[in-house]
């Protein structure tokens, strides 16, 4: 079955895409209600693609953003592929440290934080990838406090 989405504002931008907030069209299609839709010029998708692949190999692992497929569009006469992905509401855990000023983040929050993210590499690596590019701003925090982008070099 095609994904069919409608792209909403932009929320971020990456080395090589940007992303987007979307909603499915169908709310019988068994798609969240919210999105995030990462998108680049079809001619520059390869590192995208790569991204979707591996994705797809890792999606039993809770701790990394989902990926719910791909789609190409013609937005503006200009062919994207796009990447749709679970949504990380609570946003960049850099964004969460920069905003808590200066009351920091508790030992708590840094200790779940911190086995998430572990929990995401031990998966990634256990299946024969490594994350290049550990850092804040590729850590997303969804709705329950976990969350774990993953941004893979080849």
């Amino acid at each position: 079955m095609p994904m069919e989405w409608v792209r909403g504002k932009t929320i971020g931008h990456g080395t090589f895409a940007a992303v987007s907030l979307a909603k499915p069209t169908d709310r019988s299609s068994g798609f969240p209600p919210v999105m995030a839709v990462k998108s680049c010029g079809i001619s520059h998708c390869e590192s995208l693609m790569n991204e979707r692949m591996i994705l797809e190999e890792l999606k039993d692992c809770p701790e990394i953003i989902g990926c719910f497929g791909n789609s190409v569009t013609v937005e503006n006469g200009v062919r994207l592929y796009n990447v749709a992905l679970e949504y990380a509401s609570g946003g960049a855990l850099s964004d969460r440290v920069k905003n808590s000023g200066i009351s920091r983040l508790s030992e708590n929050e840094v200790r779940r934080y911190t086995k998430s993210v572990l929990k995401g590499l031990q998966f990634t690596h256990r299946n024969g990838f490594v994350h290049c590019d550990v850092k804040l701003q590729n850590v997303l925090l969804v709705g329950d406090g976990r969350g774990f982008e993953l941004s893979m070099r080849n």
